[in-house]
């Protein structure tokens, strides 16, 4: 899995000199949490809704003339996180939700040779765990605990599987602190069959 299949390519973005009020325009219109914020055609930081909602006054404290003046006033540069961790398009999935877990980033600008490429945020990282999971199939789901060490326990679940016209889809191994190894499967019957799976099984 690569960050160039599951980013957002060609991004929304904002420069230093755009306000807070342009900023949070362009977030509504475009429904991004993420900017990417350039000079040129040169990357330079990254402004988040968070950063925009922590500097945008209540309008219960302060006149409207002073909440105008604070978001027409305040630019992009002085809310950003300049220099942001960045990610190549060729990297893995993993090494970009690497970065977010243990920097606590909920986004990533993607950059190829100097050039802004896209941007890989948390949606696209559960968009792509759906996908390997299978939530959207439709297909039953059945899961293992405790699976014996190596790989001859999951062939036999695998076999038995097979045996009862259960056509995988899709397949997870992990594991688990108060599980042990786990799978978790996804499929369908084989054209012609009707597969018999476990009780439990769903």
């Amino acid at each position: 899995m690569l960050v160039r299949d599951w980013m957002t390519p060609d991004p929304q973005t904002v420069s230093e000199a755009d306000t807070l009020a342009e900023v949070r325009e362009v977030m509504n219109r475009w429904r991004c949490r993420h900017l990417p914020v350039m000079s040129g055609e040169r990357l330079v930081g990254i402004v988040t809704r968070s950063d925009v909602l922590s500097k945008t006054p209540d309008i219960r404290e302060v006149t409207p003339d002073r909440f105008r003046h604070i978001m027409t006033n305040t630019p992009v540069a002085e809310i950003m996180t300049r220099d942001p961790v960045t990610v190549a398009a060729g990297d893995t999935v993993e090494k970009a939700m690497e970065h977010m877990v243990s920097k606590k980033l909920s986004g990533i600008p993607v950059v190829d040779n100097g050039r802004l490429a896209g941007i890989i945020t948390e949606t696209d990282c559960f968009r792509m765990f759906v996908e390997i999971l299978g939530v959207n199939s439709g297909h039953p789901r059945i899961s293992y605990d405790n699976l014996a060490p190596g790989n001859g326990a999951l062939q036999t679940v695998l076999a038995s599987l097979d045996h009862k016209g259960f056509e995988v889809t899709n397949l997870v191994c992990f594991h688990d602190s108060d599980h042990g190894r786990c799978a978790v499967i996804r499929g369908r019957g084989r054209e012609g069959s009707r597969p018999s799976l476990r009780p439990q099984d769903g």
